[in-house]
């Protein structure tokens, strides 16, 4: 909570219409200086706005604020607003001075008021184009953490398998020619030295274990002094100690080198097959047994050490079966991702649609039609 004296709340209170500015945040990706417009007085009322808020209040006899929102968008989405943008230590902070500066094209009152009616108008049908396909893509993201809930601890679809009791916390029947066993005694951690040739792997929460400069390189620290660091192989089980409740759990697909909070597994014998457990332990996490393991004091992490993994009891179906449930998987999972990139696809370009439409308009370049 932030506390206000009484006699600044006047001065700090944000109205219909008032424009608001992110001075101070932004990041790698999206720079600082978003834009939104107030519109919920009705609802929020007194509403005081954040430090890092810059409240821009238009005249109304001479700006439309739906207009200046639009265009003070342009400028983010352009990229013009790094002219004025200050950072140190990661943080950006807007400079209001140059900002505030600049020069600007206002049209007359009922221009600036049609252009707004129109791209409000037009801008509200391209988010409900993308909220309808957000909804489709989070049914089909739910099919399938539900499709590898139901196989990965029951078995292959139309088998008719006869169920008995799992006794686990976590799971309540398996098929009946199933057996249970304890983690230790199906996996043994690996502990190898590094090779000079190694690069670095990382484990990523949706489960892809692969060489980083294969995926992305900003946002991680680099380590001069790489102390600890594991011998990862092609076909090991990795487990991201501290971010396996996220789903950081998969196959590495490279050889390579990691940090010491990972956990390299092969198993003991032939009756394991590491892909089948990878997908296991993943619905673990999907079902948030892991996190409730938690010892970790840091906000959304649970660590979740090899001791702990060690001492879990896991479903163990015939290593045929095994294979065959991770084949399934496997295919009917592509299918549902290339569904969802599909509709990725689509929302990126309605994306670059609206922003297109909105520069295009405020600039002049398209002539708008009621």
């Amino acid at each position: 909570y932030r506390s206000y004296p009484i006699n600044s709340i006047d001065s700090k209170q944000i109205h219909n219409g008032d424009i608001l500015l992110e001075k101070s945040g932004g990041g790698e990706l999206v720079p600082v200086a978003r834009v939104v417009l107030w519109d919920r007085a009705k609802e929020y009322s007194p509403c005081l706005c954040a430090n890092f808020i810059q409240v821009l209040r238009t005249k109304r006899n001479e700006v439309i604020p739906m207009y200046l929102m639009h265009l003070l968008t342009i400028l983010h989405t352009m990229d013009i607003v790094r002219l004025h943008i200050k950072q140190t230590t990661g943080i950006q902070n807007l400079s209001l001075n140059t900002y505030l500066s600049q020069s600007l094209p206002l049209p007359p009152l009922e221009e600036q008021r049609a252009i707004a009616e129109y791209l409000d108008r037009e801008t509200v049908r391209i988010d409900r184009i993308v909220e309808l396909l957000t909804k489709q893509r989070e049914r089909y993201a739910q099919l399938k953490r539900s499709l590898i809930s139901e196989v990965v601890t029951h078995g292959l679809p139309h088998h008719n398998y006869t169920m008995k009791e799992a006794n686990l916390p976590w799971l309540d029947t398996i098929p009946e020619h199933w057996e249970i066993s304890r983690a230790k005694d199906m996996f043994k951690r690996m502990s190898r030295s590094v090779k000079e040739t190694d690069e670095i792997i990382t484990c990523f929460r949706d489960g892809q274990v692969t060489l980083r400069k294969l995926r992305r390189k900003d946002g991680f620290t680099e380590s001069f002094k790489e102390i600890g660091y594991q011998g990862i192989r092609k076909g090991d089980l990795v487990i991201h100690q501290m971010d396996a409740f996220a789903g950081a759990i998969g196959i590495s697909d490279s050889d390579g080198k990691g940090t010491p909070v990972y956990i390299c597994l092969q198993p003991i014998n032939h009756l394991y097959y590491n892909t089948y457990y990878a997908y296991l332990l993943r619905e673990m996490a999907s079902s948030q047994f892991i996190f409730s393991l938690r010892k970790g004091i840091r906000e959304r992490s649970c660590d979740f050490r090899y001791d702990t993994f060690a001492t879990l009891y896991l479903p163990v179906p015939p290593l045929e079966e095994q294979q065959e449930i991770v084949a399934y998987l496997d295919e009917r999972c592509k299918r549902l991702d290339r569904l969802v990139e599909a509709i990725d696809r689509k929302i990126e370009l309605l994306g670059s649609l609206k922003k297109s439409l909105i520069e295009e308009v405020v600039t002049g370049q398209r002539r708008i039609t009621n």
